[in-house]
């Protein structure tokens, strides 16, 4: 089973940190992206997502429910997810509306993509700049693991990745975005 472990840090300065970004050794531009996430309950808490995204003009549609845990601000989330034909869009909300889930939040990022190829001592790294509508900027950096050593060995890279770009731990936001739009 995959393990997303990801930490968000809150960005003062965009434009200066893009301008890192494009130019870190190691780091490889994937593109500019737009993600729109709709947010499903049966109760209060949002229980699954439903991403439209498009990356350089690429569209998908990805539903998702995580599994959530935070160690130390940095989460750890035990993902289900699957792709659907993003022709299918109103179809799969018409399908979660009929099971009786309602649109819980939505949420809105545009920004840019990053990847770190993985190597023999470090999982690969996705790294965004992302504009979140209504909060700000915030730099994401996720790894996909399974095991338990490769979690705790994620959680180091993130951090020493943050750190790379000198971004202090105490900016990063332990809150999930759903609670920080409201």
């Amino acid at each position: 089973m995959a393990f997303e472990v990801e930490l968000k840090a809150w960005v003062r300065k965009a434009e200066a940190l893009k301008r890192s970004l494009d130019t870190k050794e190691g780091l490889l531009y994937v593109g500019f992206e737009e993600k729109e996430d709709t947010y499903y309950a049966l109760e209060e808490l949002p229980l699954l997502r439903i991403r439209k995204e498009v990356v350089n003009e690429e569209r998908s549609l990805v539903v998702t429910h995580k599994k959530r845990s935070t160690i130390d601000g940095i989460e750890e989330n035990l993902e289900y997810e699957f792709s659907v034909d993003p022709r299918q869009e109103q179809a799969v909300h018409a399908f979660f509306t009929a099971l009786g889930y309602r649109v819980a939040k939505r949420k809105f990022k545009r920004g840019w993509r990053y990847r770190q190829v993985h190597t023999t001592t470090t999982p690969g790294l996705t790294v965004e700049l992302v504009h979140l509508e209504g909060l700000g900027w915030f730099i994401e950096v996720e790894a996909m693991v399974e095991t338990q050593d490769e979690r705790r060995q994620a959680r180091e890279e993130l951090m020493a990745f943050l750190a790379s770009l000198g971004i202090d731990s105490s900016a990063i936001e332990s809150k999930p975005y759903l609670q920080l739009i409201g």
